[in-house]
């Protein structure tokens, strides 16, 4: 009897110490989410967005025409994650703003993904799930034309930019990105490579 007794008890505790430990569901208002990003990133004529222009590729590192070719082009591909759904019986669903915008935020920011998901009202599994999809969309639509192996053609063009430039010529695949100036001559007081200024 002893023994039943102490089975029943383990078992209530043990019971009662998961309901204690998980966490309770968090539901995310999409709408408002969705409303901030158009008020602060993508509002149109007449109301003007609170970063626009310089401020917005300040934040995403990305110009906002670039943006909404990458908007388009990713409207345009036949997965479905990226496809406008229905709102569910909560209210909305997370935007297709909302998808694109965290990536290259995070990105932007070098952070993980979960860092905006209270500002994009995401959970942290739907934010990495944003990442994930954002990355091979992008090789997806984007492998052909900026993701390739440079043709003898694109290494001339790019090689003459870069004299024309910087009055140096170029060599692909080095570290002369830098662009700073070596003094040769050494000094009694400074060390032969010292870098005087960059340019």
């Amino acid at each position: 009897m002893v023994d039943l007794w102490i089975a029943h008890y383990y078992q209530r505790r043990v019971a009662h110490l998961r309901k204690k430990t998980r966490n309770p569901r968090k539901f995310y208002n999409h709408r408002r989410a969705l409303y901030c990003i158009r008020c602060d990133y993508l509002a149109e004529f007449p109301s003007i967005p609170l970063f626009n222009g310089r401020e917005f590729e300040t934040m995403f590192r990305v110009s906002k025409s670039r943006f909404e070719r990458i908007l388009q082009d990713f409207a345009a591909v036949s997965t479905d994650f990226y496809k406008h759904r229905l709102p569910d019986d909560k209210g909305y669903t997370v935007s297709f703003e909302a998808k694109v915008l965290l990536p290259l935020k995070t990105l932007a920011f070098g952070v993980p993904s979960h860092t905006f998901r209270d500002y994009f009202q995401l959970s942290s599994s739907q934010a990495r799930l944003c990442c994930q999809k954002f990355h091979t969309t992008m090789i997806s639509v984007y492998l052909s034309e900026y993701l390739r192996l440079p043709t003898a053609a694109d290494v001339k063009s790019v090689l003459k930019l870069h004299k024309e430039k910087h009055k140096v010529k170029g060599m692909m695949g080095s570290l002369d990105c830098m662009h700073c100036l070596l003094r040769s001559i050494a000094s009694r007081n400074r060390p032969l490579g010292v870098i005087d200024r960059l340019v």
